[in-house]
């Protein structure tokens, strides 16, 4: 079992996206707790950030690798340092926010050429920095929003690596 399987079993069986998701009826049937909701997120979130160091271990210029790492350890933190009680910035720093950009698609500064990327991996990692974003955003306004964001982060995954599959 590889790591990204792994921590995907674990997001299944932690985070169902399916359950809505409030701050009351907490331990109700068909009820996630914010605790849930916000554990569930770091785990997609790491997920995410595995398939992209996937993406870096096969890049041949050490740049590449150094951005796409940087990009990885943008999104698992976009998902591990949420926090409710940050009303401002949902406990995601500026700093992170920063290394959430499409930036990643143009590789280091001062190379003409980006990292080695399939078309459908090239979206996936714009579609990954989207819905990283959008983390802290949906915790300031309360995590109902965020098992629609997990499916979207997982689904984004699940196609680029279903499309690298088949070549």
């Amino acid at each position: 079992m590889t790591a990204s399987s792994s921590l995907r079993g674990c997001v299944g069986s932690t985070f169902s996206p399916s359950k809505q998701v409030g701050r009351t009826g907490v331990g109700q049937p068909g009820v996630l707790d914010e605790r849930s909701a916000l554990t569930g997120a770091g785990l997609t979130a790491a997920r995410a950030a595995l398939w992209v160091r996937d993406l870096a271990r096969r890049q041949a210029r050490a740049g590449h690798r150094a951005v796409l790492e940087d990009f990885a350890g943008a999104v698992a933190a976009a998902g591990a340092d949420l926090d409710p009680a940050d009303r401002e910035l949902g406990g995601v720093s500026e700093e992170v926010r920063h290394r959430l950009t499409a930036y990643v698609l143009l590789g280091p500064a001062g190379v003409n050429k980006g990292p080695d990327l399939s078309r459908v991996e090239a979206v996936a990692l714009a579609a990954l920095a989207a819905v990283a974003t959008a983390f802290p955003t949906a915790v300031v306004q309360g995590v109902g929003a965020l098992p629609q964001l997990c499916r979207l982060m997982n689904a984004t995954v699940d196609a680029a690596r279903a499309a690298d599959a088949l070549g």
